[in-house]
């Protein structure tokens, strides 16, 4: 989602522009200054901060927030209770947009619960979401959202993590299958030789492993209109794994977006 509101800040939205950010593991290429630390960052007119980043910079991002006196979107999850406790804090001293996911059919979803959970008060709520093996917070910040929000109209209900498929029976199928995932990698219809390398060392691990890899281009501005290019960029890159493995899915666009599905090749 953050990349979302960069491409949206590149292609002016409504004047929007992107005057920096903080990270200080940042590789370069960025389209905008990058600093170390929070302390680096200079006067400057800054109107919002957006943060897609991760819990653990939110005590530094809300100090420099409230030292500033900047009204902030924070969109961070797995926060721990000092965390929490110092969001809470600083929403009383700037403005402050906190939530767990900024998608529209989320929140639609959120409020499409608590109705049900009020017209059928006897019923049972049952959350279930279904993530890569390495998923870090369990349950996501989406899910814990969702319960929430029902708790607010169901005020004596209780949190009873893991009911799906915990039975002895279950764990022990799970424990025996091979899980194949999808990983991602990114390229762009204007990436240069090194990073398709780096991109290629990932992929082939990825396919090695037993995993699918989905490639993925966004198209920025006007490159829009010029598809052709980036599906070059695909071909090429499909080629470069030929070896180890095989198009499940062909490039396809949807919006600004070219999607392409790789598989590893079966033994023979």
């Amino acid at each position: 989602m953050g990349r979302e509101v960069l491409a949206l800040c590149e292609a002016g939205y409504r004047g929007a522009e992107c005057v920096g950010g903080v990270d200080a593991f940042a590789k370069g290429g960025e389209t905008y200054i990058v600093y170390k630390d929070f302390s680096d960052v200079p006067e400057a007119a800054i109107d919002c901060i957006v943060d897609f980043s991760h819990h653990t910079l939110t005590p530094a991002l809300l100090d420099f927030a409230i030292a500033r006196n900047i009204p902030t979107v924070l969109c961070t999850t797995a926060h721990t209770p000092e965390e929490k406790a110092k969001i809470a804090l600083a929403a009383e001293k700037i403005p402050l947009f906190f939530s767990a996911n900024m998608s529209l059919g989320v929140a639609l979803l959120v409020e499409l619960a608590k109705k049900t959970a009020a017209a059928m008060p006897e019923a049972d709520i049952e959350i279930i979401e279904k993530h890569h093996n390495r998923k870090l917070d369990a349950p996501s910040g989406t899910a814990l959202m969702l319960a929430n929000a029902i708790k607010t109209v169901r005020e004596t209900a209780k949190y009873v993590f893991g009911r799906h498929g915990q039975s002895k029976r279950e764990r022990e199928i799970r424990k025996n299958q091979k899980v194949i995932d999808i990983k991602e990698v990114r390229l762009s219809a204007t990436i240069e030789d090194h990073d398709v390398e780096v991109k290629f060392k990932a992929a082939t691990k990825f396919l090695k492993d037993g995993d699918k890899v989905k490639v993925s281009i966004r198209f920025r501005g006007r490159q829009i209109s010029h598809s052709e290019i980036g599906l070059e960029v695909m071909k090429d890159f499909a080629e470069r794994l030929q070896d180890i493995a095989v198009i499940e899915r062909r490039p396809l666009t949807e919006g600004r977006n070219m999607t392409m599905v790789l598989a590893p090749k079966e033994s023979k």
